[in-house]
C-alpha cells in the first residue's frame, strides 16, 4: 500500500505564455498524465502597446489547473510550479489592479514583456552608463522592468501614486497561489537588476529618477524569498556550462551557464544563481519567432489555400507547409530552397545580440507568385533567418568565453521537425529534444515537486522527472555549403571576418560556378560609377571608391579600394546601396553589416541612392 501511494503521486505544472495558460498533471516519474490549454486576451491600444489582465490570466491558470486534476484525489496533488513571460503587473496598496494605459481601464493592468512603450525611458537609463548595465550586455533592454516603470511614473502619475506593488508575472502567480509576496531570485536579478551579492543598488534607482523606490526600501518592486544556494542540475558525460538551453515559443530565449562571470556584449547578464544555483548565466534572446512565424504565414494571400488544404488532409498548417517543402525540393536539400530568397527577422526589434529595437524586419527576392508554393518558400526562410539569429547569439557568447556544444530545445517551437532541424543544421550543433513533448510544463512541476519536498533537491527531482528523448543531429554537408545555400545571407557573411576600421578589405570566397555572373555584374556596376564619378569633388569619389556597390536592386557583390581592380564579394540582399567601410567602427560580427539601417543615423552621408546615374 505504501509503494502505491508513492507512484500515485502527482505535481503540478502551469506556463503562462504570451496568448494562453497551459497545464499539466505529473507523475513523480515526468510522465505528463493530463493537459490543458486556455487562451489569454492581449490587448494592443496603439503600435508596440501590449497589455493584459491579472485577473484574466489568473482566472486561465484556475481553469486549466481544475481540468487536468479532475478525478484525482487532491491529497495526491503534492505540488504547483508556475513559469511565465517576465510581463510587469501592477497592484495598488489593497492588492487590486491598477491601468497601466491612457485609458483609465484598471483591469489591464499587465505591461508585457513584448510591450516596447519605454524607448526613451531606456534610451535614458543607458546613456547614465550605470555599473550595473554591464550585468544586462552592457545595455538596458525595453523588455526589462525599469523602463517600464519610469514610463509608468511619467505617463501615468495617478497609477504610479497609488501602486503599492510591482510584481513580475511568476511573482505575482506565486503570490495568489501562496499569499506570501516575496520576489524569487531568478526574475528580480534578471529583469529588475537587482545582484544576489550586493542586493539593489541605490545609486542606480536614484540616477534614473525612480528615487522613490529607494525611500520605500523597495517594498514595492521587492523582498527576496529562500536561499536556494547548493543545488544544482544533473549533467551526464558533458558539464552543464557546454549546453544552451533554448526555449523557442512566441519569442525565444538563450540561456547558457557558466562557473565565472562571462560578459558577453548584446547578452544579458551575468546573473548569479538566477537558473542554476551557483553558476553564472547568460540570457541571449529573439524578440520575435513563433510570432514572427505565425505573421509571415497567416499575412500571405495564399493562407486561405493553405488552411483549406491542411484542413483537408486533417494535419496543422506547419505540417503541412512541410510536406509541401518535400515535395517541391526534388532532389536537393529542403534548405536550398530559399537560395533567391531572405529573410531578416527583427521585425520586433534585435533583442540579442546588436541590442536596437528600432531594426525592423525584411524579405528580398520576392516574386510576383502569389501560390502555395511561395509561401512555403517565404516560411521556410524565416525558420532558417530564426536559426541564423541563434547562431549569431551563440557565436558572440562563445567569442567572449562560453564553450557550446550542445543545444537543448522546449517549448512551441521544438515541436516542429522542421524548426529543430535548421537550429541544428545552421547552428552546425546537435539539439537535445525532451522526452515529454510538453517539457516546459514537465518543468513547472519539477518545481512544484521541489517545493512538496518529496524530493531534497532540484538535482533529484530532474534525475528522476526530467528524460531526454530525440537528438537531432546536424547535417554538416548543409552548413559547409552555406556559402550557396542563401538560406541564409547572414551565413555566408559570417564565413568572412568581416572589415576593420581602417577599412582594410576582408573578402568572402565567391563559389567558382559563381564567379562569371557576378564578374559580369560588377563590371557592370563599376561601369556605372565611373560615368558617376565626372565632376564629383575627391571626397565623394573616396565614399565610392571605399564602399560596397550594389550590382543590381537587392545584391552586394564588390568590396574595393581601388576602383581599377575590384575584389569579388557575394553578400546577399541589402536595403542599402553604398557603404563606406573606412569610416565605420570595427564590428563585433560581420553580420551587423547585413543590416544596413542599424547604422544609418551614425554615417548618414556615406549613402548614396540607388539608381544609375545617382543624385548626389
Amino acid at each position: 500500500m505504501h509503494s502505491e501511494k508513492i507512484a500515485a503521486r502527482y505535481y503540478v505544472g502551469i506556463d503562462v505564455g504570451s496568448a494562453s495558460v497551459r497545464a499539466a498533471l505529473v507523475d513523480g516519474c515526468g510522465t505528463v498524465v493530463a493537459h490543458a490549454e486556455q487562451p489569454i486576451q492581449i490587448w494592443e491600444p496603439q503600435p508596440d502597446h501590449y497589455e493584459q489582465s491579472s485577473a484574466d490570466i489568473w482566472a486561465a491558470c484556475c481553469s486549466v489547473t481544475k481540468k487536468v486534476v479532475c478525478g484525482v484525489d487532491a491529497a495526491q496533488i503534492r505540488g504547483v510550479g508556475f513559469d511565465a513571460t517576465c510581463s510587469l503587473v501592477v497592484l495598488d496598496k489593497q492588492f487590486q489592479p491598477l491601468a497601466v494605459n491612457c485609458e483609465g481601464q484598471n483591469h489591464r493592468n499587465v505591461i508585457m514583456w513584448m510591450d516596447h512603450r519605454a524607448v526613451s525611458q531606456v534610451e535614458l537609463i543607458n546613456a547614465t552608463q550605470h555599473r550595473v548595465l554591464n550585468y544586462v550586455g552592457g545595455a538596458m533592454s525595453v523588455e526589462m522592468q525599469p523602463p517600464k516603470l519610469l514610463w509608468i511614473k511619467e505617463n501615468l502619475q495617478e497609477s504610479w501614486e497609488k501602486a503599492g506593488y510591482f510584481f513580475d508575472l511568476p511573482d505575482f502567480l506565486s503570490w495568489k497561489a501562496t499569499g506570501v509576496t516575496a520576489r524569487s531570485l531568478c526574475t528580480v536579478v534578471c529583469k529588475w537588476t537587482y545582484t544576489s551579492d550586493r542586493g539593489w543598488d541605490d545609486s542606480f534607482w536614484k540616477m534614473i529618477g525612480l528615487e522613490d523606490l529607494v525611500k520605500d526600501k523597495y517594498e514595492k518592486i521587492g523582498v527576496i524569498g529562500a536561499d536556494v544556494k547548493g543545488h544544482n542540475l544533473p549533467c551526464e558525460n558533458q558539464p552543464i556550462t557546454s549546453r544552451v538551453a533554448m526555449i523557442c515559443g512566441t519569442s525565444s530565449c538563450h540561456m547558457g551557464v557558466s562557473e565565472k562571470p562571462i560578459f558577453v556584449p548584446g547578452v544579458w547578464g551575468p546573473y548569479f544563481s538566477a537558473m542554476v544555483p551557483g553558476l553564472w548565466l547568460n540570457e541571449g534572446g529573439q524578440s520575435a519567432t513563433g510570432k514572427l512565424i505565425d505573421h509571415v504565414v497567416r499575412g500571405h494571400v495564399a493562407f486561405p489555400e493553405l488552411q483549406s488544404k491542411a484542413a483537408a488532409s486533417a494535419h496543422s498548417i506547419y505540417t503541412y507547409l512541410n510536406s509541401h517543402l518535400d515535395l517541391i525540393k526534388k532532389s536537393l536539400p529542403v534548405g536550398f530552397l530559399t537560395v533567391d530568397l531572405h529573410v531578416w527577422p527583427d521585425f520586433h526589434g534585435n533583442r540579442s545580440p546588436l541590442t536596437d529595437l528600432t531594426l525592423k524586419g525584411m524579405v528580398v527576392g520576392l516574386t510576383l507568385s502569389r501560390g502555395l508554393d511561395e509561401l512555403a518558400l517565404i516560411y521556410l526562410a524565416t525558420i532558417q533567418a530564426i536559426a541564423l539569429g541563434t547562431r549569431h547569439i551563440l557565436e558572440t557568447m562563445q567569442a567572449a568565453g562560453h564553450d557550446i556544444n550542445t543545444l537543448f530545445l522546449c517549448g512551441g517551437l521544438s515541436k516542429n521537425p522542421l524548426f529543430v532541424q535548421m537550429q541544428a543544421d545552421i547552428t552546425g550543433k546537435p539539439v537535445v529534444l525532451s522526452k515529454e513533448v510538453e517539457s516546459v510544463l514537465v518543468g513547472a512541476a519539477i518545481l512544484g515537486a521541489c517545493a512538496s519536498g518529496d524530493f531534497a533537491s532540484i538535482q533529484e527531482a530532474m534525475a528522476k522527472m526530467g528524460k531526454i528523448g530525440r537528438v537531432v543531429q546536424p547535417n554538416h554537408e548543409h552548413k559547409r555549403r552555406g556559402t550557396t545555400m542563401s538560406s541564409a545571407a547572414p551565413s555566408i557573411l559570417q564565413r568572412g571576418p568581416g572589415f576593420t576600421s581602417n577599412g582594410e578589405d576582408k573578402h568572402i570566397v565567391v563559389p567558382k560556378e559563381q564567379t562569371a555572373t557576378l564578374r559580369k555584374k560588377i563590371h557592370m556596376r563599376h561601369t556605372q560609377v565611373k560615368d558617376s564619378l565626372q565632376g564629383k569633388s575627391q571626397e565623394q569619389q573616396h565614399v565610392i571608391q571605399c564602399g560596397v556597390f550594389l550590382c543590381d536592386c537587392c545584391v552586394l557583390f564588390a568590396l574595393t579600394d581601388q576602383l581599377s581592380g575590384p575584389m569579388a564579394v557575394f553578400i546577399p540582399k541589402s536595403p542599402s546601396s553604398l557603404y563606406k567601410p573606412s569610416l565605420a567602427p570595427s564590428f563585433q560580427h560581420p553580420l551587423e553589416l547585413l543590416h544596413l539601417p542599424a547604422i544609418t543615423p551614425h554615417f548618414r552621408n556615406c549613402f548614396v541612392p540607388l539608381d544609375p546615374d545617382p543624385v548626389w
